[in-house]
């Protein structure tokens, strides 16, 4: 089986689902990596800054995700998002709760309230479960 027949075939196995899943959430992680790298450098200052650095990062890099991952979906049709959507939803919930778990510690140690951090972290989940849904939901490849 060559390369080209492997990423459009008609009955995509798993193979083909764990190669999309790689190819679209590695390069996002890093698109995410270098946008928080320099959203952190530009927004916090002290500590303080945190709560405002939660407000403005997480939901950029909420659709960071959700674009990168849509984009490269996109472009192997006969992937079934409704095959997806359960690990997106679980592999989100990991991600944001390891998150939430290492900000929450860093945050109590520090004497800074957790709630803004613990609300925007639940809502960028959101943004990326829901929107990436939402997008594939009515077309071809639900």
């Amino acid at each position: 089986m060559s390369f080209n027949s492997f990423i459009s075939s008609k009955n995509p196995g798993k193979g083909l689902y764990i190669f999309v899943w790689l190819v679209a959430w590695i390069p996002a992680n890093g698109a995410v990596l270098i946008v928080d790298t320099l959203l952190a450098e530009t927004i916090i200052k002290s500590v303080n800054d945190w709560n405002t650095y939660a407000i403005i990062a997480f939901p950029i890099e909420s659709i960071v995700y959700l674009v990168i991952g849509i984009f490269i979906y996109k472009k192997f049709q006969n992937i079934k998002i409704s095959k997806v959507m359960p690990f997106i939803w679980f592999f989100g919930a990991v991600n944001d709760g390891r998150l939430y778990f290492e900000t929450t510690e860093m945050l109590k140690s520090a004497g800074v309230g957790t709630s803004v951090n613990s609300l925007m972290i639940l809502f960028s989940y959101l943004i990326l479960c829901i929107g990436f849904r939402q997008y594939f939901k009515n077309s071809r490849q639900w």
